[in-house]
């Protein structure tokens, strides 16, 4: 195993040891005008904190609907 290898897992068990939060969040899209409409938060466990709709100020464009 090489050494940048290495060093990138120790510090990624490092990072995981610390037992992070992760956000999540889905938008009506990726403009300027783009409004959030989801918001999770998980944690290390796997186990959901947070998730919750938002309603959005504007109508969701077709386009983010479809994905």
């Amino acid at each position: 195993m090489s050494y940048s290898r290495n060093f990138a897992m120790q510090r990624a068990q490092r990072w995981l040891d610390s037992q992070p939060l992760f956000l999540d969040t889905e938008t009506t899209g990726l403009n300027e005008l783009a409004e959030i409409v989801e918001i999770s938060i998980v944690d290390y466990n796997g186990i959901t904190l947070l998730d919750t709709l938002v309603r959005p100020r504007r109508s969701i464009p077709p386009d983010a609907i479809r994905i």
